[in-house]
């Protein structure tokens, strides 16, 4: 099925990915640690604390995807095939190792979702990506500008 033809209740949706996130959360806490403690220099001058404050970061060789085809989203269950540097879920961010520009990647998402509304993003994001894909998604569109300006500092 083409993205343009998709049509899923966003709503639902976010329902179930945010308990999955919990879930999550809970699962990968002996992996994380806090992204103040990461040593990671850029951290606290580009970004207010009052966005990072809560921000974890699991370094684990393989991230887990949500199982949309099981909560009932088989639409966007191509996700998990998609290879990635890093992942954020909610304020906890997914890595092979602490890659400077991964990270910092991530962290304009999470910026993302502060500024726009934590829902308003998810729900946008969803639908971008249901429609366009994931390489022409403003968001990472955005992200991915961000990171390659930081990689040139």
């Amino acid at each position: 099925m083409k993205p343009e033809h998709i049509n899923i209740d966003i709503k639902s949706m976010l329902y179930e990915y945010n308990k999955w996130i919990a879930i999550t959360k809970q699962k990968y806490s002996k992996y994380c640690l806090s992204i103040n403690d990461s040593k990671l220099n850029f951290v606290n001058t580009i970004f207010p604390q009052d966005i990072i404050h809560n921000v974890l970061v699991a370094i684990i060789d393989d991230f887990p995807f949500p199982p949309f085809d099981k909560m009932g989203f088989p639409e966007l269950a191509y996700w998990n095939n998609i290879k990635l540097a890093g992942i954020t879920y909610g304020d906890l961010i997914f890595t092979k190792k602490i890659n400077e520009s991964t990270i910092f990647h991530e962290l304009i998402h999470i910026s993302q979702k502060y500024f726009i509304g934590y829902d308003k993003y998810h729900t946008a994001y969803a639908q971008y990506v249901l429609k366009k894909g994931y390489a022409t998604n403003p968001f990472e569109i955005t992200a991915y500008k961000y990171e390659n300006i930081f990689r040139g500092c």
